[in-house]
């Protein structure tokens, strides 16, 4: 390799670090002063009714901004809603609606303190206190607290409709009934783009493209999104003009649903899909950025295992290489 081509690929390597140190700086001093505010604006709020996260939500003010601060890994395939609710002992909620409305969903219930006390979903429940489960309702004993409820709903039908809830602390939240096409506002969210929210996300890209090997606690613990614990996830760098041919054991399909995103340099969504065959091959990545495979387990069977996907990166039809991460 010539002298001068070498000196080109030195500089541009220190040009990009240099520039995801600031990314990085400019990301965790961003969330700082964000994460404060919503602190006291949130103090002492109570929800009446579920929240949604649509294209209405994210056109009030500092929203998106908190979105690609906290959740910047956009979850395109799911209906997802959330709410805070005051506890003092109990917490009932209704599972009759949710179960007729998706084939693969998962509610989980967090604590003040950001830690999480209950996981329910379409195959398993799991409580660090006392719960009854009914037939069409559940009733968890809890300590007095302000809880973060999230639902993700997966292969919804037409309309997904949100349970109801009713606390001891004299608070009922109805049932909340959402159009299934609500994830439209996730096809022009790239439109949004600005220096601000690319220098937010940069830092990701560098960090990936750079690793060598099976990804570090830090790199994990900055890029995954806070999924739930059924999910599994594989991720790592892509560049523009680069394919994904995804090949997934079938026998992954009897109790997983498989699904992919690509995000520009920004963490916004420019590719997403669902891998339903042993095959598969995305279309062409239109920008540098990352890519994010979601593996969700929706009924009982045995669990993922590593060896059951693999992905060859392609470009103009000859094989780059292969790269494998399992991290759940």
């Amino acid at each position: 390799m010539p002298l001068y081509t070498m000196f080109k690929i030195q500089k541009y390597y220190i040009f990009e670090l240099s520039l995801a140190v600031f990314s990085y700086a400019y990301f965790k001093v961003s969330k700082i002063l964000l994460s404060g505010l919503a602190k006291i604006v949130s103090k002492n709020r109570q929800d009446e009714e579920w929240n949604t996260l649509d294209g209405e939500l994210i056109e009030k003010p500092l929203i998106l901004a908190s979105l690609m601060l906290n959740a910047p890994r956009w979850n395109t395939h799911a209906i997802i809603g959330f709410l805070d609710i005051n506890v003092k002992k109990s917490l009932n909620l209704s599972t009759v609606d949710i179960a007729d409305s998706a084939s693969c969903w998962n509610l989980e219930i967090q604590d003040s303190t950001g830690n999480s006390v209950a996981l329910l979903s379409s195959w398993q429940t799991e409580s660090l206190y006392p719960i009854e489960i009914g037939e069409n309702e559940i009733n968890l004993q809890l300590p007095e607290d302000k809880y973060t409820i999230r639902l993700r709903c997966y292969e919804n039908s037409k309309t997904v409709i949100f349970p109801g809830l009713f606390s001891d602390s004299g608070v009922s939240i109805p049932s909340k009934v959402v159009n299934g096409s609500l994830n439209n506002f996730y096809l022009s969210l790239g439109a949004r783009r600005t220096i601000f929210y690319t220098m937010l996300n940069y830092y990701i890209y560098v960090m990936l493209k750079y690793e060598k090997g099976q990804h570090s606690k830090f790199i994990s613990e900055e890029f995954l999104p806070a999924g739930n614990p059924e999910t599994y996830f594989m991720f790592g760098y892509i560049d523009r003009g680069i394919k994904m041919d995804v090949k997934v054991a079938p026998s992954l399909f009897d109790n997983h649903y498989v699904y992919y995103n690509i995000y520009d340099t920004a963490s916004f969504p420019l590719l997403c899909g669902k891998l339903d065959c042993s095959d598969n091959l995305t279309k062409e990545a239109t920008a540098d950025g990352y890519y994010l495979l979601r593996i969700c387990q929706y009924c009982d069977g045995e669990p993922y295992d590593s060896s059951q996907i693999k992905i060859t990166f392609i470009s103009q039809g000859a094989v780059l290489s292969n790269r494998q991460v399992n991290l759940k």
